[in-house]
């Protein structure tokens, strides 16, 4: 099962990078419309959560399947701050008011997903 979930994750981590890739190279960005936009950074956040849950399963000893659904969480999580921080860039909004609470945000959600799987 873990195996099937691993290559389930490969599967969709290649074809959003690809997305990613072929959006890259046959888009203009100042004349994209706002459909353009989104579809990229929903690109984005899928290729990094694939990538990092990839990555940090790699590194890790007791391979399950609880292991990688946690590393796929945090791997979530992290891409998640980083697209909302990249969307407020290219908006033109991000100031260090604006991206301390969103740090804050992933950090609190993922102590709270941690002590959640103590207390049960």
């Amino acid at each position: 099962m873990t195996r099937k979930v691993l290559f389930f994750i490969f599967s969709v981590t290649l074809l959003s990078f690809g997305g990613l890739f072929v959006q890259i190279n046959n888009s203009n960005p100042y004349t994209l419309d706002a459909l353009g936009h989104w579809m990229f950074f929903i690109n984005l956040t899928i290729f990094l959560t694939g990538f990092l849950t990839l990555i940090s399963v790699r590194f890790l000893a007791p391979l399950n399947l609880k292991t990688v659904f946690d590393s796929c969480r945090k791997a979530a999580i992290f891409s998640l701050v980083v697209v909302i921080l990249l969307y407020f860039n290219t908006q033109k909004i991000l100031t260090l008011y604006s991206a301390i609470p969103i740090i804050l945000s992933g950090f609190l959600l993922e102590l709270f997903f941690r002590a959640r799987k103590r207390n049960v």
